[in-house]
């Protein structure tokens, strides 16, 4: 039963992500083109379907994430899903990477701020500490998004190469 309102959610989440989309001027084609290009998994990524990802200890982090935080979290079986499904999770991901990528930014002047005020030991550690959070708050989330979209990405490969099989037969 639980399964079922998740799905109900995603589909809902789904529709209201497709609405919300529209076409715009110009400059906006050219920024969603350029964040397009930014989004889509690289050669390098899509590699072992994410093997890169997993060697630099995401799905760990992943494990992690979700015993701390995992009460407020949709459980997402991604190879379960509908196409739609996917490509609303695929929408997903890209904006919590945005949200990621934008915190990050603003927080390594912070870090630099640490280190550029207080020379000493002290402040040697209370910078480090600072890149050390940054990489758990920021990057490891950044790269679970890209890691999550590789996977999406080569589920939707595999079905579409799947239906134009298919189709010739």
């Amino acid at each position: 039963m639980e399964s079922r309102s998740q799905n109900q959610y995603l589909e809902n989440r789904v529709e209201v992500v497709n609405q919300s989309e529209n076409s715009g001027s110009g400059f906006t084609d050219l920024r969603r083109k350029c964040l397009d290009s930014y989004f889509e998994p690289k050669s390098f990524e899509r590699w072992g379907n994410g093997r890169i990802y997993e060697w630099l200890g995401v799905r760990q982090f992943n494990k992690l994430y979700y015993r701390t935080f995992g009460k407020g979290c949709v459980d997402f079986r991604i190879n379960l899903f509908s196409h739609t499904m996917l490509k609303g999770q695929e929408k997903h991901t890209r904006r919590l990477e945005k949200i990621h990528l934008i915190a990050g930014g603003a927080y390594i002047p912070l870090v630099a701020l640490l280190y550029s005020l207080d020379t000493s030991p002290g402040g040697f550690v209370l910078g480090s500490l600072g890149v050390i959070t940054n990489i758990a708050i920021n990057i490891y989330p950044i790269m679970l998004q890209r890691y999550n979209r590789v996977r999406i990405q080569n589920i939707l490969d595999k079905r579409d190469m799947k239906k134009s099989k298919n189709g010739k037969n």
